[in-house]
């Protein structure tokens, strides 16, 4: 049976939606029954010790690592990444910016090497970007919101140090 995802879908495919809507319905009862059978034993887990829920959390990941792939390269990457995100943790850092840098990473090297490759054929990478407004503004409120927290500490330091010397005159 053919798809057509065009824009009158509803018009062209009744049949395939009328299946999509149905199975809908049928999993959300399947999954209030489900709902209802766990939920007196699902707050168990939550009595799990952590020293315990640690390695079934770290055996589920390397599992499901192996199983997207059937690669163990994969595997060691994320035991990599796991080592190299507790020793940031140990040392202050937030773990959230390499964590978005390795999912959008990927995606980003594929735009930019798009635009890059559209600009050239346009006539260069910065008179093709730098002639638009929405470059501009984009430019601008990534030096403010870099700039602003630099100001605002060197700001908040000042006042800071003018406290401690009243303090010491007095």
């Amino acid at each position: 049976m053919a798809c057509n995802l065009a824009p009158d879908l509803f018009k062209t495919d009744q049949m395939l939606l009328l299946i999509l809507f149905i199975g809908l319905m049928a999993a959300q009862v399947f999954m209030l029954i489900v709902g209802y059978a766990l939920a007196k034993v699902a707050p168990a887990v939550l009595r799990i010790n952590n020293v315990m829920l640690g390695p079934i959390i770290l055996l589920v990941c390397m599992v499901s690592t192996y199983a997207i792939s059937n690669n163990m390269f994969d595997v060691y990457v994320m035991l990599i990444g796991d080592i190299f995100a507790y020793i940031m943790r140990k040392g202050g850092y937030s773990i959230v910016p390499m964590i978005l840098g390795l999912v959008l990473g990927p995606l980003f090297e594929q735009r930019i090497t798009r635009a890059v490759m559209i600009s050239a054929a346009k006539g260069g990478f910065l008179p093709y970007f730098m002639t638009r407004t929405t470059t501009w503004i984009i430019l601008i409120i990534t030096i403010i919101s870099v700039a602003a927290p630099l100001v605002w500490n060197k700001n908040g330091r000042k006042n800071i140090n003018k406290k401690r010397i009243r303090e010491v005159q007095e």
